[in-house]
């Protein structure tokens, strides 16, 4: 979705804090982390169809604690 593209560039791809990614975008610390998580959601269940199950939770174990 259009409204997750910002702050999954800032925050996933730049590798910027939440807190950096909450000033720049106008938006609390909770909706970036919301939204993130969200965005991911997004990625994981195009991906998983193409991917065998323990890459899936590789990947969900991986991101889990990025915040």
């Amino acid at each position: 979705s259009s409204r997750y593209r910002p702050v999954f560039r800032m925050c996933v791809q730049e590798q910027r804090p939440y807190t950096e990614a909450s000033k720049a975008l106008g938006l609390p610390k909770g909706t970036v982390a919301i939204r993130i998580r969200r965005a991911r959601q997004q990625v994981f269940g195009a991906m998983a169809p193409h991917l065998d199950a323990g890459h899936v939770r590789a990947l969900a174990r991986h991101y889990a604690p990025c915040a």
